[in-house]
């Protein structure tokens, strides 16, 4: 049997600390990731809701929300109860599983605006301060993302030649998609009768072709 020289110990001892080393690196990078939060692409309606409610630091009435299901409307005397009960958890559930969200990835549809030479610079008709972008009304509640920075991305730095491509590669068109990258900042305390609000800040616009397949260019905003 090969003894073990002394040489060959001190190499397995720092080969074991470089392990752990590393472990201790990568566990590191995981929890700053999972603190980083999660992104969540073209959000359904009911995501930005529990999210609105999250983002206020309010809890969502469960127990009322079920009680506007359809399955429990239809229920009868005997089994409306527990089908409530059914649909609160799965209230529940839903709205846990968007507690890590802090990133959206979200569509919004604007107008090139005539090339400004003087600026050097296109204009998105249809974005600005104050701009929000509506989504649908779960349980007769309708849901805004309200933009705060929208009037730091309506401009698009370009020289004339990239102008012209552009609207080359547009087919001429001035219709595009921006696909917006936002970082959620927020929202306002829910009250009956009035929007949900969600505020998020734009970092990153992806300006695509109205046929959405073709990406015209990209817009990285200051933090």
């Amino acid at each position: 049997m090969r003894r073990i020289s002394m040489i060959d110990r001190r190499r397995m001892r720092w080969a074991t600390v470089a392990t752990i080393a590393l472990g201790l690196l990568i566990g590191v990078r995981g929890a700053a990731a999972a603190d980083a939060g999660r992104t969540l692409a073209q959000p359904a309606d009911l995501d930005l809701f529990f999210l609105a409610y999250r983002a206020a630091g309010v809890e969502p009435p469960f127990a009322a929300l079920a009680t506007r299901d359809p399955k429990v409307s239809r229920a009868d005397e005997f089994t409306r109860q527990k089908t409530a009960d059914e649909v609160e958890r799965q209230l529940r559930s839903r709205a846990e599983s968007v507690r890590d969200v802090k990133f959206l990835q979200v569509n919004l549809d604007a107008t090139i605006g005539e090339y400004d030479p003087k600026y050097g610079e296109f204009t998105f008709v249809g974005l600005g301060d104050g701009t929000y972008i509506p989504s649908g009304s779960p349980f007769g509640a309708e849901v805004r993302i309200a933009l705060a920075n929208g009037g730091q991305a309506q401009s698009w730095p370009l020289d004339a030649k990239e102008a012209a491509a552009v609207l080359q590669r547009n087919r001429g068109e001035r219709f595009v998609t921006l696909a917006l990258r936002l970082e959620v900042i927020g929202a306002q305390q829910p009250v009956d009768g009035v929007p949900l609000v969600l505020e998020a800040k734009i970092l990153a616009v992806d300006v695509m072709a109205g046929d959405h397949r073709t990406r015209l260019g990209k817009l990285a905003l200051e933090p």
